[in-house]
């Protein structure tokens, strides 16, 4: 007991999702808190589950016990709720907001990645070419006494590309090591909101402001408890901002249609706040949103890997262009003799 008890303050072991699932569906269909740990039990979590049982003797609180073994990334959004909400519902929305999260960054990389990587073979491409075959080519030109300055034009453009392209790398880089800092970030997003209200990444924060609002609207939780909730999410930093923007108007004596107006969030969902909060069921305006937001970010994404997709192409043909003409010179200087 007590060597389980030393591997659950080490977190050497934890629950996984999977556990977390299946402890939902069990409580959802009757079984006791008790049963649910039983049959959780097998010989990877044994001493865990031992652990959890006698600290639940010792009079702790079940949910402080499960916030110390279950995975992080349904840690962040369980402790939020569980202050307000019975452990099941707690749970409930926290797999639901970590799903919806995995959902979104796997959409991002599968509409960003096959650009990005495109992107970098195409800048290395681009100073291979400028470096290796364009030289060798003036070079034959040279000997074969043809006109050369639109190619040293052509290599000049090349280089500047990959300069280009070297330093949106960098910048890049550079921007996220800066933004890893939270105070920056939000100092960044301000700044973005000021001058693109609705930019992509004001969209996506306005998003996922939304789908924890929702939930909290859903379990009838009063606005002053979900933007206290909100605002303790930790790996939420943009959204805790938010939640902080308003709960601070709101404690300046504003009424939330006015909060809400001024807050960073996007034009749109300032709108559906604005008539949410006449409506009857405002849960219905805000599923809507989500809705639509989630199909707006994607197509603005694959916009944007579109663009860098054309760009690449563009750069490609004008490589291969060149190769061919390359390859067609002792040709056409033959049938010149």
């Amino acid at each position: 007991m007590q060597a389980g008890y030393r591997l659950w303050k080490q977190r050497a072991i934890c629950l996984n999702e999977e556990d977390c699932d299946a402890a939902v569906s069990l409580m959802q269909n009757g079984f006791s808190l008790q049963d649910t740990l039983d049959f959780l039990c097998e010989r990877r979590n044994e001493a865990i589950i031992a652990a959890m049982k006698e600290k639940m003797e010792q009079g702790e609180a079940f949910p402080e016990i499960f916030r110390s073994v279950c995975p992080k990334r349904i840690r962040s959004y369980f402790t939020g709720f569980s202050r307000f909400l019975p452990f099941l519902d707690s749970l409930q929305i926290a797999l639901s907001m970590a799903k919806a999260e995995k959902q979104r960054q796997e959409m991002l990389v599968k509409e960003l990645f096959y650009p990005g990587v495109l992107l970098v073979s195409c800048g290395i491409g681009v100073r291979l070419f400028s470096v290796f075959l364009l030289p060798q080519l003036l070079s034959m030109m040279q000997e074969f006494e043809t006109e050369t300055a639109s190619y040293e034009l052509l290599m000049h453009a090349m280089n500047g590309v990959f300069v280009l392209l070297l330093l949106l790398f960098a910048a890049l880089g550079i921007g996220m090591v800066l933004l890893m800092d939270e105070s920056r970030l939000c100092q960044f997003y301000a700044w973005m909101e000021k001058r693109h209200p609705d930019s992509l990444l004001s969209c996506h924060v306005s998003e996922t402001f939304c789908r924890f609002y929702l939930e909290c609207v859903r379990h009838k939780i009063s606005t002053r408890h979900t933007l206290s909730i909100l605002r303790s999410i930790p790996n939420q930093p943009l959204v805790a901002y938010t939640a902080k923007q308003l709960d601070g108007m709101l404690m300046e004596g504003r009424n939330m249609e006015d909060a809400i107006a001024s807050s960073a969030a996007e034009s749109r969902l300032k709108r559906i706040f604005r008539l949410s909060i006449y409506a009857k069921d405002s849960a219905v305006l805000l599923e809507g949103y989500l809705e639509t937001a989630a199909l707006r970010t994607k197509r603005r994404l694959a916009y944007l890997a579109s663009v860098v997709r054309l760009l690449c192409y563009g750069l490609i043909a004008v490589m291969a262009v060149c190769i061919y003409g390359m390859l067609l010179m002792p040709v056409s200087v033959i049938q010149n003799i």
